[in-house]
């Protein structure tokens, strides 16, 4: 593993500070990607046996295609969604409101406890309710690239939530979710 050094300099209106770390590739790579901001999402879809809603929080999401409709997001190898979606044909991308941090939470752990009033159908798909979006896809392509799948939503259906403009996004930003961010139109 080859490591990277890396040297950081504080400066303040009364003191300097110099600090010295040595970090892996890795480390750095996660340090550089955290700087960037993106939406939170949590892709939802019906257990292929039990039937129960089941999904994972997902931050790499992005639109795809308009003509034909397409988005695409990742998912790692290690996780349990990801055994029961490679069984599955159809998903939702629901993207989450500031005032649903708990569910970004919920769905980056194991427990699916107390889901019932938070879920809906759409299209026969289990989307959450309450979020900014849900977009209905039906599972086209997915790629392998190192530990994560890339996989390509083929889009059905759209739920936009125009019903409450105060609604903020909820925002992943420095390893950390964000909730408090406004955006002033």
């Amino acid at each position: 593993m080859q490591r990277f050094q890396q040297v950081y300099f504080i400066n303040s209106l009364y003191h300097s500070t110099y600090v010295h770390t040595i970090m892996t590739q890795q480390e750095q790579f996660k340090l550089a990607m955290s700087q960037f901001a993106t939406g939170v999402c949590v892709m939802t879809f019906e257990h292929p046996e039990t039937k129960a809603t089941e999904g994972v929080t997902i931050s790499a999401f992005s639109s795809l295609s308009v003509e034909p409709l397409k988005i695409l997001f990742c998912l790692g190898h290690w996780g349990l969604a990801k055994t029961h979606f490679d069984q599955i044909e159809r998903f939702t991308v629901n993207i989450l409101s500031s005032r649903q941090k708990d569910l970004a939470y919920q769905f980056a752990g194991r427990s699916r406890d107390h889901l019932a009033d938070k879920i809906e159908k759409i299209d026969g798909t289990p989307s959450l309710k309450g979020t900014l979006a849900s977009v209905v896809c039906q599972k086209g392509s997915h790629y392998t690239e190192g530990d994560h799948d890339i996989i390509i939503g083929e889009v059905q259906s759209i739920q936009l939530n125009n019903a409450d403009n105060s609604l903020q996004p909820l925002l992943y930003y420095r390893s950390d979710i964000i909730d408090n961010y406004r955006y002033e139109s």
